[in-house]
């Protein structure tokens, strides 16, 4: 794969890795109400869950990124 090519796929490979990142700690954010424990320990393990399906993305797209280059 020419140098030019490589240079774009590595930029939106970037992007991309950037963007799952933002989702896994945009998608929940803590509770808005602190009395509301039970709700708090949900978007809890909501937001690991997250960060485990994202850091898995992650390895794949790497793994993919060097495949191609």
């Amino acid at each position: 794969m020419p140098n030019d090519q490589s240079h774009y796929i590595r930029h939106d490979f970037r992007t991309l890795t950037s963007n799952i990142y933002r989702i896994q700690f945009s998608t929940l954010s803590y509770a808005d109400n602190h009395h509301n424990q039970l709700r708090a320990y949900r978007q809890n393990q909501h937001r690991s869950k997250n960060k485990l399906i994202c850091n898995i993305l992650v390895q794949k797209i790497n793994k993919l990124f060097i495949l191609l280059t």
